[in-house]
């Protein structure tokens, strides 16, 4: 009896445990599939292309006439960066450019040179407002300045630092190591996500991009923009401009120290030849609160589509005309995405006549646009 009693009490224990591990597994199942289930896919057709007008997609835009004399000339804008009183210039990745909001030039930051407080070039810049801090990507190393040029810190790196940007009192950096030997003899690209104090204390390392390779190869982005910063929530898109195999379609949001797929752009066939080589070369994906923004090339034309997240309506086209100045065709770049604020720059030669003070040897003149809520 006391048998038959135990044996009945073992076989209640391992239904129940069963029925709780057959509960766990339902509930990891469904926290599985609700994940997934945020993956949002928009369909992209780069074969039918336009040019739509500016104010389709934005409410105002501000000009900033940058004060042209000798020691402020600027040979090409790569960047910039700005405060309620400052703008930041990257000037054609040789020299930082400090001018008040005013366009009033007041000082050029740091210097070329092999010095460990100095630059031959300068891949990114991003700015610490808090503490007043302007930060410079350079070859292996992070030179940090204060608003008034003094050299507060240098950051030196193992990689290359590609793209930087400040979240929430901490810097993020982009950085890639090229040409790394695996141990079947191929060659690897890994990019990784390192994550520092303001004041250069590492906090910690999280990798985002390893692409395989047959020979060493890399790219420089020209004008990076990986990390979108929405202050509460932050995506990345990290592009792969070589040929390969695939299409690199998806921006990613950051969960923790994980990253989980939140937007694909899907391309359908256009994406991959029929040999399986990639035709959609995406340099960017990045969001505002309204508006998703990917640029893109395809058959060595450069296309911006963009997603209204708030009509579901999507453009992707050539150029984008400025029907607000009349300055033509022109290129968004993000600024502050947080607020919906982008820019675009134009030559003095280009709008001489448009606008009454610019004359063809003018520094380049900035518009801030205001994108629509």
């Amino acid at each position: 009896m006391n048998h038959l009693f135990f044996n009945s009490i073992i076989i209640l224990f391992h239904m129940k445990i069963t029925t709780v591990l057959l509960i766990c597994f339902v509930l990891f199942s469904s926290c599985l599939n609700k994940e997934e289930k945020k993956l949002e896919i928009i369909n992209v057709y780069p074969e039918k292309s336009d040019s739509i007008l500016l104010s389709m997609i934005a409410i105002k835009i501000e000009k900033k006439v940058l004060e042209t004399k000798d020691s402020s000339l600027i040979t090409s804008i790569n960047e910039i960066e700005s405060t309620d009183e400052f703008i930041f210039i990257n000037d054609a990745g040789k020299r930082v450019l400090e001018f008040a909001v005013s366009g009033k030039f007041i000082r050029q930051i740091g210097s070329q040179g092999r010095g460990p407080s100095e630059f031959l070039s300068i891949y990114d810049i991003a700015l610490d407002r808090k503490n007043k801090r302007l930060f410079l990507a350079s070859y292996k190393k992070i030179l940090c300045f204060s608003y008034t040029g003094e050299l507060v810190n240098v950051i030196k790196q193992d990689a290359m630092p590609e793209f930087l940007t400040v979240v929430q009192d901490t810097l993020w950096v982009i950085s890639t190591c090229h040409a790394s030997v695996s141990v079947d003899n191929r060659f690897i690209n890994i990019t990784h996500l390192i994550r520092y104090e303001c004041d250069g204390s590492l906090i910690d390392t999280i990798q985002i991009k390893k692409v395989f390779l047959d020979a060493p190869a890399g790219t420089i982005h020209s004008n990076p923009y990986y990390i979108t910063n929405l202050v509460k929530s932050q995506f990345i898109y990290y592009p792969v401009m070589l040929p390969e195999q695939v299409v690199r379609d998806t921006i990613y949001s950051f969960k923790g120290d994980r990253l989980v797929p939140l937007v694909k752009l899907d391309f359908g066939s256009v994406g991959l030849s029929q040999s399986g080589k990639k035709q959609v070369y995406i340099e960017n994906i990045y969001m505002t609160r309204r508006y998703l923004f990917s640029v893109y090339r395809y058959n060595s034309k450069q296309f911006l589509f963009c997603y209204d997240k708030l009509s579901e309506d999507s453009f992707h086209v050539t150029s984008i005309t400025d029907d607000f100045y009349g300055s033509g065709k022109v290129r968004l770049k993000p600024l502050d995405l947080n607020n919906g604020i982008m820019y675009f720059v134009k030559e003095g030669f280009e709008i001489t006549g448009k606008i009454e003070e610019i004359s063809e040897n003018s520094n380049p003149v900035i518009f801030f646009v205001k994108l629509k809520k």
